[in-house]
């Protein structure tokens, strides 16, 4: 063998593992979700959100966002409201999340 002559190339993969993508999806995910929900209570106790039963604020049976009439409580009991904009708000920070994890992901993927 010629001193010069390089050795052969080990069976091995020379690749470390790749990090997986979806890795940042699963973790903002939850994240984004968690957040909604602490954004729903912050409108409740700051009282931006007010429904009737369920904060202090004085508004009879109207249900308002940042001072927004949005309905009244004589047809939609104030849990079923409350319920809801949990929902929406954990649904949209759960989409949230799922973006900045999947955009996340791109970038890793292309390496940046």
């Amino acid at each position: 063998m010629d001193p010069y002559q390089s050795p052969p190339e080990s069976p091995e993969p020379t690749q470390h593992p790749s990090l997986r993508h979806d890795l940042f999806t699963a973790v903002l995910l939850p994240i984004g979700a968690i957040a909604g929900m602490i954004f729903t209570f912050a409108l409740l106790t700051t009282e931006r959100l007010a429904i009737p039963g369920l904060t202090q604020k004085d508004s009879q049976a109207n249900v308002t966002l940042l001072d927004i009439h949005l309905g009244t409580t004589d047809n939609v009991h104030q849990y079923v409201w409350g319920i809801g904009f949990l929902a929406i708000f954990t649904g949209a920070g759960s989409v949230l999340g799922f973006l900045a994890g999947k955009g996340m992901g791109r970038l890793t993927h292309w390496g940046t």
